[in-house]
Formats: structure tokens, C-alpha cells, sequence
């Protein structure tokens, strides 16, 4: 199987990333918190969300991760966007009171507008650009026996940038098995695009996925399409999202069937992602699509995604990941499903 075109999208995505690492620009660190506890932090202000500041200070190496719900109040003259629970958004200065410590205040051209601490979802700098907006996560695992001379290497890739309106994620995974000499190989590559419908709960979207699986003989698999998502749940702690769209599927099997092994088909589209976060430094995401054939009666296709992330130091995290495809009607004389448990070591930027 030609597994080539994809592992050039996941190393060219990784290698570009990684070369554009450095600041995309640097402000002053004049930013000043009050903790509950009496200290004062002098800082940057990056972002927030999953109910974590990221700040960074003059004195410190690397990005200080702060709990929301510790900070007395907050003082900046820089300007930021912010989110709340009820997904509006407000740009301006920000600034708590000292007697109503509880609320944030955001003033924009003389215009102040009063938000609860606690409603703020997320904080992102106003101005930045895609790539200054953007934050993602790298990782690789790698694991061996010798008792049947079998090695496994996982690389995962996670990006994601978001704005007032938009959304826009792309991920990425290869896993590297051999055993005995036979090499048994999967990659993966997702992208999606959602546009916010009027400062609502309410989205359109567009995804693309690709997917080579030998457990499948499935040479490669694309995936186009679009639809519509809301968000049910949308809270410091937990993210509770729903899709449904129609899709356009190509694919391509090892193995033919009456000498065909191309085959396209129309499916519809319904998927669910959840994703709860504990400032203890764990974080749980989950993803399901499931996809009805529209062209051929019976066959339902699903994919399943679960991942649980452990902070370790710093920007360090341990990754335990849990993958499940399944077919209920192969065109081919294939497994019908292909499943799997990585662990991994990454580092989240």
C-alpha cells in the first residue's frame, strides 16, 4: 500500500508548524493580577480557557498556567476578546473593580460592558492574527517486545485557531507497526472549518478527512462535506458539541472486487464530541462520527475517537489515546473494523 501521500501531509504540516514556532509579535508584560491569596502578578496575558490563564512574567521561563477562579481581579490596558457561556463575544480593555471583584469589566471606545468572572470562557489577545492565535499539542510514543520482535511509533499532531466567528482545526496521526519482519501501518489527517451563525450556539461547517489503514486494506479513504453543529454545553469544565451534514466519500481498497477497487458513495453525516476538563491537570476528549450510506442500502460507517491528556511539567503531558473504525458493509472482503490503544509523550504549545 502507497502510504506516502499522507505521511507527506503529516511531516510537511509538522515541519512547517514547527519552523514558524517563534513569537509571531511580543507586547509588554503590564498586565497585573490580584490573587485571592494576596499575591500580585505582574504579566502578559495570553489567553484563557478550560478555565486556565496563560500568562507570561519577566522572571519566569516559559508560559505560567494560572486557575481562573484564583484570581481576585484583573487589570489591562491591552485589548482582548472574550466569550462567554452564552457564546457572545465582547472586545475591549479589561479590568475588575476592587468592590465587585466577582465581575470583569470590558471597555471598548468609552463603552463599558459588566461580565461575571465566572460566564468567561475564553480570553484571546485582540488583534493577533491565524497563526499568532493558534495553540496546539505534538506527541510520540514509542513501545517494543521481544517476545515476537514486534515495535510500535505513534505520531500525533494538533492544531487549532479560533476568532470571534470561526473556528479551524487540523489533526493528524501515523502509527508505525512492525512485527516479525511485517509491517502493519495507519494514517490519518482531519481538517474542519466552522463559521459562528450570528453570535449563537448555532454553526456551519465544512470537514475533509483522509485515512490509509492496512488492518483494512484501505489504501486511502477521503471524506468531503459540511453541515451544521451546536453547542449544547459550553463551560470552563465541559463542551458538549453536535453535528449533522451529508459527506462525499472516496475510496480505495489493496484488494478488488470483480476487478474494481475504487468505489465513491453519498452518506449523511451525524457526529458528537464531548470534552471535560479539571484543573488537576486532565483533560478528556471524545469524538464520534457516525455515517449512514445514502448509495448503498445497510452500510454504516463510524469512527471513534478518545483521548485522555495527564499534565506532567511544564508543557509536558502523557497521552493515552483510543481509536475504533467500523464498516457493517465493506465493498470488499475486509475487516470490518480496525482498533487500537497508543500511548504517548507530547508537548502542547
Amino acid at each position: 500500500m502507497n502510504t506516502r501521500p499522507l505521511r507527506l501531509v503529516f511531516l510537511g504540516s509538522l515541519a512547517g508548524f514547527l519552523a514558524g514556532l517563534a513569537p509571531v509579535w511580543a507586547r509588554p508584560k503590564t498586565d497585573i493580577l490580584h490573587m485571592k491569596n494576596g499575591d500580585k502578578i505582574t504579566c502578559e496575558i495570553k489567553r484563557m480557557e478550560h478555565g486556565q490563564l496563560l500568562v507570561k512574567t519577566d522572571y519566569t521561563k516559559g508560559t505560567l498556567t494560572i486557575n481562573w477562579e484564583k484570581i481576585e481581579r484583573v487589570e489591562s490596558k491591552q485589548l482582548f476578546v472574550l466569550e462567554t457561556e452564552q457564546g457572545n463575544y465582547y472586545s475591549g480593555e479589561i479590568r475588575s473593580d476592587a468592590k465587585e471583584s466577582q465581575n470583569v469589566d470590558v471597555t471598548l471606545g468609552g463603552a463599558k460592558t459588566v461580565l461575571r468572572q465566572k460566564s468567561i470562557v475564553t480570553v484571546e489577545q485582540l488583534g493577533r492574527g491565524f497563526i499568532g492565535r493558534m495553540k496546539g499539542a505534538v506527541d510520540y510514543g514509542f513501545s517494543f517486545a521481544r517476545s515476537n520482535k514486534q515495535t510500535q511509533s505513534t505520531l500525533h499532531l494538533d492544531l487549532n485557531s479560533r476568532s470571534e466567528e470561526t473556528y479551524t482545526t487540523f489533526t493528524a496521526d501515523s502509527l508505525f507497526s512492525t512485527t516479525a519482519g511485517v509491517d502493519t501501518n495507519r494514517h490519518s489527517a482531519s481538517t474542519s472549518y466552522s463559521h459562528r451563525l450570528r453570535s449563537s450556539n448555532w454553526s456551519l461547517i465544512t470537514f475533509a478527512n483522509a485515512l490509509s489503514s492496512d488492518q483494512q486494506q484501505l489504501d486511502l479513504r477521503t471524506t468531503l462535506g459540511g453541515g451544521i453543529e451546536r453547542r449544547f454545553i459550553y463551560t470552563n469544565r465541559n463542551y458538549l458539541i453536535g453535528a449533522a451534514g451529508v459527506v462525499y466519500t472516496k475510496e480505495k481498497f489493496s484488494q478488488a472486487v470483480n476487478g474494481q477497487n475504487h468505489f465513491n458513495s453519498a452518506e449523511g453525516a451525524l457526529g458528537v464530541k464531548y470534552s471535560t476538563f479539571r484543573f488537576d491537570s486532565t483533560e478528556w476528549i471524545n469524538t464520534l462520527w457516525v455515517y449512514p450510506s445514502m448509495t448503498t442500502g445497510g452500510r454504516v460507517r463510524s469512527t471513534f475517537d478518545s483521548s485522555l491528556y495527564l499534565d506532567l511539567v511544564g508543557d509536558l503531558y502523557f497521552r493515552l489515546a483510543v481509536y475504533h473504525n467500523y464498516d457493517s458493509r465493506p465493498p470488499t472482503d475486509t475487516p470490518k473494523s480496525d482498533y487500537g490503544l497508543t500511548t504517548s509523550i507530547g508537548w502542547s504549545f
